[in-house]
């Protein structure tokens, strides 16, 4: 049987509509499933920032780290002696351990090791690095009045002048 020219272009029309048709019911159920995630990982960022630590301070720093992050660990000397700077002037730093196991025993390692002052939290189940989405390893987050005000990604240095200057002025406002 022979399928003419027009024949040929109605057939693909309909092959061409039935593929967008099923791409957009597949979209449609994606959307569906992330909108679930992402309210589940919006109630749990809520929850989080809703911690009466971010009510008793003017600034808070959330680092995310990981014991095996060797920029994490390269910067955590400069959190420290920020935090031992301005924790009188409201700013307060947390620590939050991103390792899969023994979270408890790295985290009670590396405050010796590095003498940390500031609190130190695990992650349990990353639940966290979920709900900030946080994508590599260190990011921080600067939090004011239970807003997240910045973001930093990659090692940063905390004792630079230029920081200090902008963290002065979060404090004062």
């Amino acid at each position: 049987m022979l399928i003419s020219s027009k024949n040929k272009i109605i057939y693909a029309i309909i092959i061409v509509s039935i593929g967008i048709l099923s791409f957009a019911n597949k979209s449609e159920e994606k959307g569906k499933i992330n909108s679930s995630a992402d309210k589940v990982e919006n109630k749990v960022r809520k929850e989080f920032l809703s911690k009466s630590i971010f009510k008793e301070n003017k600034v808070v720093i959330i680092n995310f780290w990981a014991s095996w992050c060797i920029p994490c660990l390269t910067e955590m000397p400069s959190l420290n002696r920020l935090y031992d700077l301005k924790k009188d002037e409201g700013l307060m730093i947390i620590g939050v351990n991103s390792d899969y196991e023994d979270q408890k025993k790295l985290i009670k390692k590396i405050k010796k090791q590095y003498n940390i002052t500031y609190p130190l939290e695990e992650d349990k189940n990353g639940k966290l690095v979920d709900a900030f989405a946080v994508l590599g390893l260190p990011t921080t987050f600067i939090v004011r009045n239970g807003l997240v005000i910045e973001t930093i990604k990659g090692e940063f240095n905390f004792d630079s002048s230029e920081f200090l200057k902008k963290l002065s002025n979060h404090l004062k406002n």
